[in-house]
């Protein structure tokens, strides 16, 4: 690592004034910037996108005696010290360690997949597959998201769109190799080859991702509440993101366990359930993407985020197998856009692109607590029998999620319709 921090370092040296020139929005160069920012959400949100596969896997196998709640937690731990150590990651980008953030991500992130093979109990899983993992994938995601406003300005929600689709790809990717490797391999070789998948794309990003412009003071990493109460704005839809990772992965993690708890289909055919969702979720992360680069980002995502809502609460009346595939994908569409905005949201709020990584990073802090109050709760009520009760929760937070990103719109724009937010 000290030699990719040497030449961070000389790269710094190099690189122009946050206001020396404009985003050259396009050209090899920043869509290759593009393209190394796909892989790493292939292998941070794309490896979370697939826990639903270890979800069922374990819960049918390796750790059948433990509880839907206490399983699910391992899912919901990853995400959540992704997102939470983006206030670590942020500062580290905005002073100018790109490249020591982007190696340092891949090999904790690889090297946590070659733990698991290793685990036999619980708390090892956990400890591996939640904390190890989601620290290094929290350093991998920060420079993926952060690089892309320094290159693209009137195309940034695209670019960040196709980038952040690179989850999504992950999502259909990962959880048919490690179900098909799981019938002619061990479980613990199953998992080495998806670290070994992590290693051998995750040198894309490794090469490709390099920031354009220098950082111009070295700030600690801490959490700064300010913001929060001075913008309001920037507050809001960090309340708005809180609620929306709340409730955003019961169907991800669960649609599985429903297809099959209710007998609509096959088990054969409900584990290609996520996949499906995650597929949808690939066109969903492009097209409202181009409509955000004309009418801004949260004009998209609060229709997005309502019709998110709608789908959650229709979940309740699926009784036929059409009718599952057809949710899996309308709300693999809508989840796909709301999950790939909040890069695009914040940075649009941000008033100094010098501290936009941060701004990302503590906001990220804050809303990733939601992680550990939707999933593990709703897996509870899914134990006590209750899909009712778990789909009527998952609807409830996105109606506060979709409630407190509408106030954003008013408070920044109005009532005007026409305006760009």
């Amino acid at each position: 690592m000290s030699s990719a921090a040497q030449e961070d370092k000389e790269e710094r040296d190099k690189l122009p004034e946050p206001t020396a020139d404009p985003a050259p929005d396009g050209g090899l160069t920043a869509w290759l910037q593009v393209f190394g920012s796909f892989w790493a959400w292939f292998n941070t949100f794309g490896l979370t996108n697939a826990f639903g596969e270890f979800q069922t896997y374990y819960s049918q196998t390796r750790f059948s005696g433990e509880s839907p709640a206490l399983i699910s937690l391992i899912g919901s731990i990853q995400p959540f010290v992704l997102i939470l150590f983006g206030f670590l990651a942020g500062p580290l980008w905005d002073a100018g360690y790109c490249r020591t953030l982007v190696i340092a991500g891949t090999a904790i992130t690889a090297f946590g997949y070659f733990m698991v093979s290793i685990c036999d109990a619980y708390w090892q899983v956990m400890l591996a597959q939640g904390v190890l993992i989601g620290f290094g994938s929290a350093f991998l995601y920060l420079p993926a998201i952060a690089v892309i406003p320094q290159y693209f300005n009137r195309r940034k929600a695209l670019a960040n769109g196709i980038a952040a689709s690179g989850g999504a790809f992950g999502g259909v990717i990962y959880p048919i190799v490690f179900r098909n490797l799981l019938r002619n391999l061990s479980f613990g070789w199953s998992v080495r080859v998806l670290a070994f998948i992590v290693i051998g794309t995750g040198i894309i990003p490794v090469l490709i991702i390099r920031a354009r412009i220098r950082p111009t003071t070295r700030r600690p990493p801490k959490l700064d509440v300010k913001p929060f109460i001075t913008e309001p704005a920037y507050g809001l839809y960090t309340l708005a993101l809180f609620f929306c990772l709340a409730a955003q992965y019961t169907p991800i993690f669960f649609i599985q366990d429903y297809g099959k708890a209710k007998k609509i289909m096959s088990e054969s055919l409900a584990a290609y359930l996520l996949p499906i969702l995650n597929a949808w979720s690939i066109l969903g992360r492009i097209a409202p993407n181009i409509v955000a680069d004309r009418t801004g980002g949260i004009n998209v995502l609060v229709p997005c985020m309502a019709v998110a809502t709608i789908l959650t609460f229709s979940w309740i009346g699926i009784t036929s197998t059409a009718g599952c595939i057809v949710f899996v994908s309308l709300y693999g569409f809508f989840i796909g856009c709301i999950l790939s905005m909040p890069a695009f949201v914040i940075s649009s709020l941000c008033p100094d692109p010098k501290v936009a990584g941060t701004r990302m990073g503590n906001a990220f802090a804050v809303s990733s607590f939601g992680l550990l109050l939707g999933p593990p709760v709703a897996a509870a009520i899914v134990q006590s029998g209750s899909w009712l009760g778990t789909q009527l929760f998952a609807g409830s937070l996105l109606v506060l999620a979709t409630s407190a990103l509408l106030v954003v719109r008013v408070h920044v724009a109005g009532w005007t319709l026409h305006r760009k937010v």
